[in-house]
């Protein structure tokens, strides 16, 4: 029951009832007995998703005690709790008895389970992101290559999601090597570019049930690259996602899943033209991505714009289960995005057509004309992304926060280039627009 009520989000609820299922073992079974072992791993679990895991660690190491003086250090049993006692540590940063737990289950995952079972590669990929977080990262490759090498075919959205995040760390240990210059170097290369494939494939040949779950975990791998600075892997994961997102909406541009497609397309593009040295190549970059940016915005408002009247229309504890289920809060985030990307945009593609106007001999009076365009378009650009930091957002459902705040910086970046071509005459502030 305890358990039931935890996977509802009852957890107060649950709380009392795993309490009071560990005194009821102790008190029945005595306090050696395996059936506390499993009663304290429940409850302190429990505990860890509440973030209390300062009270959750002693019951995990009570958990794995009992059960190893009764089953032996063999036992599946023995590794779920070796397992989630290492996630602990890991949430708590404490990295060498993460690895050290999660090593221990990992071996005897492999033993018992098999390889190739969902918990085995489960605890080889946490721990591969364990010895990453600490700074081992050819441990970390090593342990993620075997995790990736062993999961089954076709792609299912955690093996997508593992397959990407070895891509992205291939890459940069090939840009530690010194770009593509050695052997070595272009060997890492190769095997990201073999992943990124295996990830593109997973989606162009998955059936339509599986589409949504394996979009949304190409999107995290997208973003993830493109954070990184990979642009280029970025750009075809984020072209992947779109496709089948389209073809998830039958073959049409709509839904909120064509919609982010759209907005990592976008801001790949944007991260492309940041690595362009030609002006006409990169402010034709700048308007693909604003196109781009302005497509998902279009698809955005009307999708937030019938939820908000259909949640209006629903009473109570339905409205707000109605609203969870269909990610309004989400819809409402995604919207301050794009129209913040749009504002960067728009002052990118006003700054580079006043730059070609400037470096083509188009005259100081067209040059002046277009900058001053680009200044105006800033102005506005600034204001927007003010406007919607400043609001009070509520909880991160879709952690766009962190996007807005990008935004907000590649606009700040866009204001030393428009005072250059304005030779300072400029009055360019942040204050936030008016209601």
């Amino acid at each position: 029951m305890g358990r039931n009520l935890a996977a509802q989000g009852q957890l107060e609820e649950a709380g009392r009832y795993l309490r009071r299922a560990l005194e009821m073992a102790r008190e029945g079974f005595g306090p050696r007995d395996p059936h506390v072992g499993s009663a304290s791993h429940n409850l302190a679990e429990l505990l860890r998703l509440r973030g209390e895991l300062a009270a959750a660690e002693p019951l995990y190491r009570e958990a794995v005690a009992l059960l190893i003086e009764a089953y032996g250090t063999e036992d599946v049993r023995v590794s779920a709790a070796l397992h989630t006692l290492g996630v602990l540590h890991f949430q708590r940063g404490a990295w060498a008895p993460a690895q050290a737990c999660l090593a221990q289950a990992l071996e005897v995952r492999r033993r018992g389970l098999g390889a190739a079972h969902v918990d085995t590669l489960t605890t080889g990929a946490l721990l591969a992101e364990t010895q990453h977080a600490a700074g081992l990262a050819r441990d970390a490759l090593r342990s993620l290559r075997l995790v990736v090498e062993t999961q089954p075919r076709p792609l299912q959205p955690a093996g997508l999601r593992r397959a990407g995040r070895l891509a992205e760390w291939l890459l940069r240990a090939a840009a530690g090597e010194g770009g593509g210059g050695g052997e070595a170097s272009t060997a890492l290369l190769e095997e990201a570019g073999r992943h990124l494939v295996a990830c593109v494939e997973a989606l162009s040949s998955a059936p339509p049930a599986a589409l949504p779950g394996l979009c949304r975990a190409a999107e995290e791998r997208a973003a993830s690259l493109q954070a990184r600075g990979f642009p280029d892997a970025a750009r075809a994961l984020a072209a992947a996602v779109l496709e089948a997102a389209e073809r998830e909406a039958g073959g049409r541009r709509e839904g909120l899943g064509v919609a982010r497609a759209l907005g990592l397309c976008a801001g790949a593009a944007g991260h492309r033209a940041a690595g362009l040295e030609d002006p006409a190549a990169v402010w034709a970059a700048r308007r693909e991505a604003l196109a781009l940016a302005r497509e998902a915005a279009g698809i955005t408002g009307p999708l937030l714009a019938a939820a908000e009247r259909e949640a209006a229309e629903a009473p109570g504890l339905w409205r707000r289960l109605w609203a969870r289920e269909t990610e309004l809060e989400g819809l409402a985030r995604w919207r301050r995005v794009w129209t913040t990307r749009i504002a960067a945009l728009s002052a990118s593609v006003a700054l580079g057509r006043a730059q070609l106007a400037a470096e083509g001999g188009a005259g100081a009076q067209a040059g002046e004309a277009q900058a001053g365009e680009a200044q105006a378009t800033l102005q506005g650009a600034l204001r927007t992304a003010q406007r919607w930091l400043g609001e009070d957002s509520g909880a991160t459902v879709l952690g766009t926060d962190a996007l807005l705040e990008k935004e907000r910086a590649a606009i700040r970046g866009l204001r030393a280039a428009v005072l250059d071509l304005l030779q300072g005459d400029s009055t360019l502030d942040e204050r936030p627009a008016t209601a």
